[in-house]
């Protein structure tokens, strides 16, 4: 009889409806507990998180604006897991989803990111694919479900920031029973746990490398955010090819060498008044044209796998043995490999040279351990450079275009979307310094800061 299955629950909209008899239905229906088992008492508890500035948030932390609970259960006529963690959200609730500005909502929509579509991905994940994916590390998840709602239009979204009626939830393992800690967003990685990280990834890329049946029928899509970061498709194209043709590098100076903000006080940023600098800008604005071509149809021809799409160093828990857990596949989807791990590095990781040279060769190698044959390292090396520079390229149009210094300074002024604001400050800052290491490096300076003819 402990078999039989019980039909899913109602997917609840508010927190106070995470009840008892709820809990039971749900976990009942996905076999966690017994048809007999009953939940007797549910005691939520906040999980307090750090902002980017040291304040505590009592909502888990996320910026995308789901809420998480630790939950203590109590069982009847069976047993269960007594400590659970709870991410839940209902996207047509206002005052727990944040409102972005017009601007960052028409930039969710150009770059197929809307935050209804992130919770969806999240669900298909621990839902449709987590059994395809071998060897990678993650929590448990005992339950997921979302609510069935088509997407309002994007112009009412933009304009109105009129929401779909949207509610989704899991109850996943809590790692803190086993010690697993997060950092603190913005916080940077030790080496050893970026080694950790860097096997985890490579064992989930290699467990869907080139499946395009496999994806077919899971309805994988290709991630938003990467293809977003790097301004290398569609609309974001157009963008990028339009800027290059103007005197966007001198703009993006003018707009942001000497704006005040809180990492480099009224002064400035330091780094757009070096001449040195400057010199690598302008001459990788100068040269893009001339070998953007060839690595757009190289990152199309690249081999395509799965992707967490938001793989950086809060996204991980770790223990006290560096053994860590992925969480957070909002962003789930087919994607290139260096693009994934360009991300990271400049999120999570204050490398150095000699560092990132050993994370790629170490990535590279568990890559081919776990199966890749057809991936030759030159191939790799080529597109993680290409990887890096589109994405600084793109930083800077988005700076020009969309995210100028008015608002950002408005950004500031929500804790969420300051904290986003300066976490993009941060991996700026980081792949930049990397393209710096570049143009001083005499082959990859030949190969992508020279203009032909010159």
């Amino acid at each position: 009889m402990d078999a039989i299955v019980s039909p899913a629950p109602p997917v609840p909209v508010n927190r106070d409806d995470f009840t008892p008899a709820w809990l039971t239905t749900a976990l009942q229906s996905t076999g966690t507990i017994g048809a007999r088992t009953r939940v007797t008492a549910c005691e939520q508890q906040p999980l307090v998180a750090f902002t980017l500035s040291g304040e505590t948030r009592e909502d888990g932390g996320g910026l995308s604006g789901p809420q998480i609970v630790r939950l203590q259960l109590a069982y009847e006529d069976g047993s269960g897991p007594v400590q659970i963690v709870l991410k839940f959200g209902n996207w047509a609730d206002k005052r727990r989803m944040p409102t972005w500005p017009r601007q960052t909502r028409l930039i969710q929509v150009l770059g197929h990111m809307r935050l209804e579509d992130q919770f969806r991905s999240e669900i298909q994940f621990y839902r449709n694919i987590q059994p395809h994916v071998g060897g990678m590390q993650t929590p448990k998840v005992y339950y997921a479900a979302i609510s069935d709602a088509r997407n309002v239009p994007d112009w009412p979204y933009v304009l109105f920031d009129t929401r779909t009626p949207l509610a989704f939830c899991m109850l996943m393992e809590d790692l803190a029973v086993d010690h697993f800690t997060s950092i603190r967003p913005g916080e940077g990685l030790s080496f050893e746990r970026a080694k950790q990280a860097f096997i985890n990834i490579a064992q989930l890329h290699a467990s869907g490398w080139m499946q395009s049946h496999l994806w077919e029928t899971l309805q994988l899509r290709p991630t938003p955010w990467l293809s977003f970061l790097r301004a290398d498709e569609g609309k974001q194209r157009q963008q990028r090819d339009q800027c290059l043709h103007t005197n966007f590098v001198p703009t993006y100076f003018k707009l942001w060498a000497h704006h005040s903000h809180p990492s480099h006080g009224a002064t400035g940023d330091p780094r757009l008044q070096d001449p040195e600098f400057t010199a690598m800008l302008m001459a990788l604005n100068a040269s893009f044209p001339t070998w953007a071509e060839a690595a757009a149809k190289t990152a199309r021809q690249a081999p395509q796998t799965w992707v967490h799409g938001d793989f950086h160093g809060w996204n991980h828990l770790f223990n006290s043995d560096d053994a860590c857990r992925v969480i957070d596949f909002q962003f789930f989807g087919k994607g290139r490999v260096t693009d994934e791990l360009v991300y990271f590095l400049m999120m999570s990781f204050d490398a150095t040279p000699e560092a990132e040279a050993e994370l790629l060769r170490l990535y590279y190698h568990a890559l081919v351990e776990a199966g890749v044959e057809d991936y030759p390292w030159d191939q790799f090396i080529y597109e993680y450079h290409v990887s890096t520079l589109t994405m600084v390229m793109g930083g800077i149009v988005r700076s020009v275009k969309f995210i100028t210094p008015t608002a950002y300074d408005r950004m500031l002024q929500d804790q969420k979307q300051g904290d986003l604001m300066r976490l993009g400050d941060l991996a700026r800052e980081r792949t930049m310094a990397r393209a710096l290491h570049w143009y001083r490096t005499p082959h990859l300076r030949r190969q992508f800061f020279s203009i032909v003819g010159r």
